[in-house]
């Protein structure tokens, strides 16, 4: 008896339908979870130490967040190679919205100028930045030094040059630290921490003699007198902190802040980066969120994530002129 092998026209069209429907269900399936995220916790990882400007903002964020979407915001600090080895792990994740990272523009822009990173920057998604922010020249209460000229004039008195704390080799605080060397034509020796807040420690104890600090975390020790700010980095002075003048007053021109905000890993579905950017934007135009910024020496701002894909590239192109300027290559 011979037995045939084809396929019965029948099961075909049953095997047709079948595929047709599962894959009907595939594509309902994605916009129906993605609509209703969360439905967990997300994870917010930060590549920063607790307690520095990175983390400051991320936990307002996170909060906020929290508040809006009914789920709670969990933030996930990944300290350590200027934010590489958070980062990293980050990049790794599933790309269903439940694991997030607030960086800074360290992580897309600068590192791939200065550092050899184990990450694809490109792999980074914009979903909106939530502050800028500029940088204190800290140094302990009893330097030899009220402001920026007196700074330098003792710098160049000290042969091997100055002690300065950064948040790691080609973070922003790196950068602004050589760029501020480069122009006031003095040697300074930069010391890596972990993390803002270390630095500032470090500013604190005597380890170093001066250090490019965010508002938030230096401000406490200045107004306990056990710290004093020189300068600010910002174009114009903080209307939170007139007292304290711009770099830009004694080197013409000179400025320089950072910003930070949420990243998503590729293939995200859209409408929950959308999701997390509405609920920024949302925020920093709350009264409360943006009193609390600016009384941290923040500046709120929120973007949708094609904005912040711009400011990213615009971003490239400055730094690579500033890390040319100063000096800096990669390691």
């Amino acid at each position: 008896m011979t037995v045939s092998t084809r396929p019965h026209p029948i099961n075909r069209r049953r095997a047709g339908a079948l595929f047709a429907a599962c894959a009907a269900s595939l594509m309902l399936a994605g916009p129906a979870s993605a609509q209703k995220w969360p439905e967990r916790p997300v994870t917010v990882v930060v590549p920063y130490a607790p307690g520095g400007f990175t983390d400051t903002l991320a936990r307002i964020a996170s909060q906020y967040l929290s508040q809006e979407l009914g789920q709670s915001f969990v933030v996930d600090n990944r300290p350590g190679a200027g934010g590489g080895i958070g980062t990293t792990s980050f990049l790794r994740s599933t790309p269903d919205g439940y694991t997030l990272m607030f960086g800074s523009a360290t992580q897309p822009s600068l590192a791939p100028l200065t550092r050899k990173i184990t990450y694809n920057a490109d792999d980074l998604q914009p979903v909106s930045i939530f502050g800028r922010i500029p940088f204190l020249l800290a140094v302990r209460a009893d330097f030899p030094a009220n402001n920026v000229k007196e700074l330098i004039a003792h710098a160049k008195t000290v042969k091997q040059g100055l002690n300065a704390a950064v948040t790691g080799s080609g973070t922003t605080s790196h950068l602004i630290t050589t760029s501020f060397a480069h122009r006031a034509g003095i040697n300074v020796v930069t010391v890596p921490y972990k993390g803002s807040a270390p630095a500032a420690a470090a500013v604190l104890q005597g380890d170093v003699d001066m250090a490019w600090a965010g508002v938030s975390e230096i401000m406490p020790l200045i107004e306990s007198g056990k710290v004093k700010a020189l300068a600010i980095s910002s174009p114009q002075r903080l209307s939170t902190l007139k007292d304290i003048p711009t770099v830009g007053e004694t080197l013409d021109g000179f400025y320089l802040q950072t910003w930070n905000g949420f990243f998503a890993v590729p293939n995200t579905p859209k409408d929950i980066i959308e999701k997390v950017s509405e609920v920024m934007r949302k925020a920093v135009a709350d009264p409360k969120i943006e009193g609390q910024l600016r009384k941290l020496g923040f500046d709120p701002a929120a973007m949708t994530p094609e904005e912040m894909a711009k400011l990213m590239a615009s971003d490239k192109a400055f730094y690579a002129k500033a890390v040319k300027e100063a000096g800096l290559t990669q390691q």
